[in-house]
């Protein structure tokens, strides 16, 4: 048996993989010395913008920005205590403030062994700011036919993707908030990134799509909401996927506002292959494993035969 072992979230198996799943802020502890381990962080995702209302004329919010994503291999990880911190999703805009709406609130960062994934930038109010930056950029508020449309967030290197810029007057859509992998793209949100750290591949940190009056703001794969269309409300972000709250559109000036952003993830993944030797007994005892017709030197006798394991 190895001195080995790790204690913390909720632990799984696959194949020879040990799965240790964080869906909330918790502590994870090597005791011993542990194999090479696998880490995946993913932020909070961003909550989707709010909306407002002109003269009559509606306009639609941005999503929120997919939480970053990020993935080692083979980390050393000694023994000890680690704090692991799992970022919330950032709050959609639910009602707009006066003419101008409100953005939605950036994700939380997720963080573990000194790794930050960042959380989603908030969608961008209609008819008046910016998506924000995050891990993935949040999308951009629709501006009408006033101006050009406001600029999506932008997302951070390594870990997320830009958001979309809002429309001006065209169906009056927000624009979709970044993906981990692929860029928001007019009210569309991006795609996540892929990982099979759990057994199966699972795609995570998907970009909100943005608000509109007729058309599908879908989503990123990895979790993002869609956005609000006409009476339809918006779709909040997945919890523990990062995915980007869906933005806000108003329906006969009713409070269709932007959704909340999906909840982060931590998950730390060993393979029992990995496991290191036994430590050397004590006393000098050797610990022989699957020898045949060995008689340690300390023991006498003929009778001493067969396998002899040290403890």
């Amino acid at each position: 048996m190895s001195s080995f072992s790790a204690v913390g979230g909720t632990v799984t198996s696959s194949g020879s993989y040990v799965i240790h799943t964080f869906n909330s802020s918790s502590r994870f502890t090597v005791i011993g010395t542990a194999p090479p381990m696998r880490v995946l962080l993913v932020g909070g995702g961003g909550g989707g913008g709010g909306w407002e209302t002109d003269l009559n004329v509606m306009f639609g919010g941005g999503g929120g920005g997919g939480g970053g994503v990020l993935e080692y291999s083979g980390l050393t990880i000694v023994e000890g205590g680690y704090a692991i911190t799992v970022g919330a999703g950032g709050q959609g805009a639910k009602y707009r403030g006066g003419f101008d709406g409100f953005r939605g609130q950036s994700g939380v960062t997720t963080s573990a062994f000194s790794y930050y994934a960042f959380g989603g930038g908030g969608g961008g109010a209609s008819g008046y700011n910016t998506g924000l930056n995050g891990g993935s950029g949040g999308g951009g508020g629709n501006a009408g036919g006033y101006a050009s449309g406001f600029a999506g967030g932008s997302g951070t290197s390594g870990q997320g993707t830009s958001g979309a810029t809002g429309g001006t007057s065209a169906n009056f859509a927000g624009g979709g908030g970044g993906g981990a992998s692929s860029a928001g793209n007019s009210y569309l949100g991006g795609s996540g990134r892929t990982s099979d750290i759990v057994g199966s591949i699972v795609t995570y940190g998907g970009g909100g799509g943005g608000g509109s009056s007729a058309q599908d703001g879908f989503g990123g794969s990895g979790g993002g909401g869609k956005g609000a269309k006409g009476f339809t409300s918006a779709v909040a972000g997945t919890a523990n996927l990062g995915g980007g709250g869906g933005g806000g559109y108003p329906y006969n000036d009713t409070d269709n506002g932007g959704e909340n952003g999906g909840s982060g993830v931590v998950i730390v993944s060993y393979s029992t292959y990995d496991l290191p030797p036994e430590p050397t007994p004590s006393g000098g005892l050797q610990g022989w494993v699957n020898a045949v017709d060995v008689v340690p030197p300390s023991i006498a006798g003929p009778s001493v035969r067969g396998v002899l394991v040290g403890a």
